[in-house]
């Protein structure tokens, strides 16, 4: 049987021998997300599924505020819900004052933010910035997840 350890917002399934069970958080990720039944619930599920489906994800931050008015503030973070890694809330603000999909070097050497306003309607909300593995090759790719997965946001 596994074992749920709770850290920050993130759910880690173990499996007897003490390893990762990745379908089994996929399956906690995505109960959590059909069950939400608050906006907090249903952010923070999303954010923890969008970056299941991002290769090399380390973290992710949403912000989130007034139409084009903000301010644009923490709305969600992975894996940590109280404290999202560095760089990720400056690429956001980043991405928000440009209103355009960004891309800047990460905390370490082998990292980049990438991150991606939220624009309904032509109106700002907001943006998502996520922490990947540098792997120029997969932006375009990774920016497009992300943007599609912005529109979850909209939705609810």
């Amino acid at each position: 049987m596994a074992d749920s350890i709770l850290e920050g917002d993130t759910r880690r399934m173990l499996d007897d021998t003490g390893i990762v069970s990745y379908s089994v958080l996929d399956q906690a990720l995505w109960t959590r997300f059909r069950a939400a039944g608050t906006s907090d619930e249903f952010i923070g599920a999303w954010l923890g599924l969008l970056c299941r489906q991002l290769p090399d994800a380390s973290a992710a931050a949403l912000v989130l505020g007034e139409a084009d008015a903000g301010p644009y503030v923490l709305a969600a973070a992975w894996p940590n819900s109280q404290s999202p890694a560095g760089g990720l809330l400056g690429a956001a603000e980043m991405a928000t004052g440009k209103r355009q999909g960004v891309s800047v070097s990460g905390p370490a050497d082998d990292t980049q933010i990438i991150a991606s306003p939220i624009l309904i309607d032509g109106h700002l909300f907001g943006a998502c910035a996520v922490a990947v593995k540098r792997n120029d090759a997969a932006f375009t790719d990774i920016m497009r997840k992300i943007q599609w997965a912005c529109g979850w946001v909209e939705v609810h």
